[in-house]
């Protein structure tokens, strides 16, 4: 976690300014000014649109008495890549973009999952005395994905009749 976060706050800004000289000096520095600034507003007005819809995508799945977990974490993509978008650099504003823009969220967002799928550790507390003076214990339970999987078609359970 330490590399990670080294890596974020030392060398994203060291590679966003190796960047901007390169494409100031190809395009022009206002040309480079115009361009972060029009993708600052694009960002603004992409993750204000998107946002919007997340948040009524959540309503509505709540409405239909579901836990909105997929659209929550659209809605944190949405967030996040607007956030990305607004700051200055064009490598943050080509991964804002891709979390912002539906059809590449939709492939971040499952990437994401996995990756986020593979990691988490539910923490609790579990009652299984084991001696007479010991009442609690915590316990690390890995978590799986235990959704259905759909059914093959062509199995026991469908006829061609």
């Amino acid at each position: 976690m330490i590399i990670w976060l080294f890596l974020l706050f030392t060398m994203l800004p060291v590679l966003e300014i190796a960047v901007l000289i390169r494409v100031g000096s190809w395009l022009g520095f206002w040309e480079t000014l115009g361009i972060m600034i029009a993708m600052g507003f694009i960002g603004a007005w992409l993750a204000k649109r998107e946002g919007r819809r997340a948040f009524f995508e959540i309503q509505a799945a709540a409405a239909r008495g579901q836990m909105p977990a997929n659209e929550i974490l659209e809605g944190f993509m949405i967030f996040l890549g607007g956030l990305l978008m607004v700051t200055p650099g064009f490598i943050t504003d080509v991964v804002g973009l891709l979390f912002v823009f539906p059809p590449t969220r939709k492939l971040a967002l499952h990437v994401m999952k996995r990756v986020i799928g593979r990691r988490i550790v539910f923490q609790t507390m579990v009652y299984r005395p084991q001696h007479p003076n010991e009442s609690f214990r915590r316990e690390s339970v890995q978590m799986r994905d235990v959704t259905p999987k759909p059914a093959k078609s062509g199995g026991p359970e469908e006829s061609p009749v």
